[in-house]
């Protein structure tokens, strides 16, 4: 005989699955914030500051400069009174 499942049956299971995916949720955005507070302001690949002279091979002229801003960013420093970096 085909047995039909009652909602009473079948509903302790939904919020089962429910209850894990908020739970899972929570936990994640528990992590996040975490790691927020505990990670540095900011991550640099090149240090603020750097600099570097890159002597020229043969048949080159010219020394090539390598310069890293006070933001980590490749290039000059911004200003910052100006809201655009270019204009």
């Amino acid at each position: 005989m085909l047995q039909v499942k009652t909602s009473a049956e079948t509903t302790p299971k939904i919020y089962n699955w429910l209850l894990a995916l908020a739970t899972a949720l929570l936990m994640l955005c528990v992590a996040e914030l975490t790691l927020q507070r505990l990670s540095p302001d900011t991550y640099h690949i090149w240090p603020p500051g750097f600099e570097n002279q890159f002597e020229p091979v043969p048949g080159v002229e010219g020394v090539s400069v390598f310069t890293i801003n006070d933001m980590g960013v490749r290039g000059r420093n911004f200003d910052r009174k100006r809201p655009k970096v270019r204009e």
